[in-house]
């Protein structure tokens, strides 16, 4: 195992076993009615770990803003610790559904539990989206304000000898800002939709009271 492996490394096996244990000790805490038992270090750790590991993949690593992707999916990684089921036993493991699985010639129905770790990833694959897309529609929301915004009428307000600087800076901005369709963030996108769908709706709309005329 490389260096690096180690360091972002995260035994599932007892990730699941500390998640027993301190749903345990919460059991014993709610029966006796005191506080409630923190969440376990080790969990916290692995946390850490998932979420900084999940922030070299391929498709997050070039984000300037990954400190924030990784404190967003944090917070959701402690907000949503509780709702993990370690009880849930599936049924049927991945390989049984598309081959044979090796362990099905020995046993009848192939059962795996629930998985820990993948579902915290889950958490941090998700806080991480979210924060790509609000950090989007900031960007789009600046690069429309510069595409409306009056140039002409404010280049005639600035003084002849800052002219050029100010165009220069004005140009690096806007392909800073850029703007374009395809930079739309999904949550415009969305909302966009939903009054497209309106529009069609009351397009659409039929007054019964004259269908009998």
């Amino acid at each position: 195992m490389s260096k690096e492996e180690k360091e972002f490394y995260v035994s599932n096996i007892r990730l699941y076993a500390e998640y027993i244990e301190w749903y345990a000790n919460i059991k014993v805490a709610q029966e006796s009615d005191i506080e409630e038992p923190e969440i376990p270090a080790f969990i916290v750790e692995s946390m850490i770990k998932i979420s900084k590991k999940l922030s070299f993949a391929g498709n997050f690593i070039n984000y300037s803003f990954k400190d924030e992707m990784i404190s967003d999916a944090l917070y959701d990684c402690v907000r949503y610790a509780k709702k993990f089921n370690p009880e849930i036993i599936k049924s049927e493991c991945g390989a049984c559904k598309v081959s044979k699985c090796a362990k099905r010639e020995f046993n009848t129905g192939c059962k795996r539990k629930s998985n820990p770790f993948s579902y915290l990833t889950t958490i941090c694959f998700r806080a991480f989206l979210r924060r790509i897309d609000s950090e989007k529609k900031q960007k789009y929301i600046k690069s429309k304000i510069v595409s409306d915004f009056p140039l002409d009428e404010f280049l005639d307000t600035q003084s002849h000898e800052d002219d050029t600087k100010f165009i220069n800076q004005y140009i690096e901005f806007l392909r800073e800002n850029s703007y374009s369709d395809n930079s739309v963030p999904m949550s415009i996108k969305r909302g966009q939709k939903k009054k497209e769908i309106i529009v069609i709706i009351d397009e659409n709309d039929v007054n019964l009271e004259n269908l009998d005329e």
